[in-house]
């Protein structure tokens, strides 16, 4: 059992840490030592030493408090981010600092984002236009970042500290994290025509030897490294890689007038810190034929072959990563070594029918050579739910049905505006002839009128 002077010395120390909480947190302390001692007067004598303690303690830390006037920055997680969105940084002094000795600076790792020395602020070239701080936020101690924008290389633990008689200051700490890219497995493409690559990394242009990009397809196809750019001679004036992405982390690599011997996997690297990370790696397939349909669930779609030559077929489902060999193709006849899909696949007129589509068989199918690799034809197939399909050809036979009664309602519509108009002007015309004749007779009736006060006036002369 604990005596008194241990209880006593444990609560003051709960008492100690929780003033310290108090300047850390600014909420006052549940409990005051005083306290304590006045409901222990003969133990006064006992505790004179952890008082003494417990003042100096506090003290020094309302010297620290005073000095810096900081909150001790523990790390804050922040919930993901989606590229494109924008995000605040909290970053706020407990004092209003004098203007003239200010220098606080936003980190990432070690490589500056933004920093407010005095009246002057310089920005990082990746985070050039997609910044600010709070107007007048430094007369009142905010120093909260927004960052606009959000970009893949945004990710990382972000520093805010301000710099006092050359000592650093921390006054926050956040772990941001922006969701990492979705990359397809595979990327197809009719020669001749452009595709880009994607791939996605933070590339540091402040420091030259950071700056590092690299396309690899079993030999280095392109790659940026120290302010040069080297392109293989087989992709000279094919291949590039657009400044202006990559200051948005967009390292992904654009290629004109495919050829089919471009077609393999792409792996991209890019430097992050010290180290050369591997960010992506794409297979991807040049063609002569590409083709994209949609069939409901239970019918059926051709698949021109497109040439005499043997063929593989492969297929790779929507959200696989890998293709499958299905069959082969050899002067008509078909050979297949997996039961995957040979229920409904059948020669047909120098195609390939798949019958009884399911929702399995949604994906890709690819037509290869056999002797040279040469891809031939790419189909890609959406089946869709049976509700749906039903749907889809009861709205296209309705739409059939339907224009022809629309256009017969228009016909007659417009012959009943015009049987409509022609009796307006028929009414018009009536009412015009009518009005004419009132005035005609009205001119009558006056000009008798008036001949007759002539007469009159004329025998009263005689008279």
């Amino acid at each position: 059992m604990e005596t008194d002077r241990d209880t006593l010395a444990h609560r003051l120390a709960g008492t100690a840490r929780t003033r310290t909480y108090f300047l850390f947190h600014g909420r006052p302390p549940l409990t005051s030592p005083w306290t304590l001692l006045e409901q222990n007067p003969n133990h006064q004598h006992r505790f004179r030493t952890i008082c003494t303690l417990y003042i100096t303690m506090t003290a020094s830390l309302s010297i620290l408090y005073a000095v810096s006037g900081v909150l001790t920055a523990a790390l804050v997680t922040l919930p993901d981010i989606k590229p494109g969105d924008s995000v605040t940084l909290p970053c706020k002094l407990l004092e209003d600092p004098p203007v003239e000795q200010l220098d606080v600076r936003w980190l990432l790792g070690e490589h500056l984002i933004i920093r407010l020395n005095r009246d002057q602020t310089i920005y990082s070239i990746s985070y050039r236009n997609r910044t600010e701080l709070p107007a007048g936020g430094a007369g009142r101690g905010d120093f909260s970042l927004t960052i606009t924008h959000i970009q893949h290389g945004d990710s990382g633990v972000y520093r805010c500290v301000i710099f006092k008689e050359e000592q650093e200051l921390k006054l926050a700490e956040l772990q941001l994290s922006v969701e990492v890219p979705h990359y397809p497995s595979a990327l197809f493409v009719k020669v001749g025509h452009e595709v880009v690559i994607p791939c996605f990394g933070r590339v540091d242009w402040m420091d030259s030897e950071a700056e590092f990009v690299q396309w690899k397809r079993g030999w280095t196809v392109l790659e940026w490294a120290q302010g040069s750019l080297y392109v293989d001679p087989k992709f000279t004036d094919r291949a590039s890689l657009p400044k202006d992405r990559i200051l948005q982390d967009n390292i992904s690599l654009v290629l004109k007038n495919t050829r089919h011997e471009d077609q393999g996997l792409y792996m991209c690297f890019f430097r992050k810190g010290k180290d050369i990370r591997l960010a992506a790696q794409i297979n991807l397939t040049v063609t002569d034929h590409m083709t994209r349909m949609e069939a409901g669930s239970g019918s059926s779609v051709l698949l021109p072959l497109h040439t005499l030559s043997p063929l593989i077929v492969r297929f790779l489902p929507d959200g696989g990563k890998d293709s499958v060999q299905v069959c082969e193709v050899e002067k008509e006849q078909m050979k297949c070594e997996t039961a995957l899909h040979t229920h409904c696949m059948v020669l047909k007129n120098h195609s390939l029918e798949l019958r009884n589509l399911s929702m399995k068989d949604s994906g890709t199918f690819s037509f290869i050579m056999r002797e040279t690799q040469r891809t031939v034809s790419v189909h890609f197939i959406h089946v869709l739910p049976a509700g749906n399909a039903v749907l889809h050809a009861d709205s296209l036979t309705v739409l059939i049905i339907m224009v022809p009664i629309l256009l017969l309602v228009l016909g007659f519509m417009l012959f009943v505006l015009m049987i409509v108009v022609k009796r307006r002007r028929r009414t018009c015309l009536t009412a015009e002839k009518g009005s004419e004749g009132h005035r005609l007779n009205d001119i009558d009736v006056t000009s008798s009128t008036l001949s007759r006060i002539n007469n009159v006036q004329l025998a009263n002369s005689i008279i």
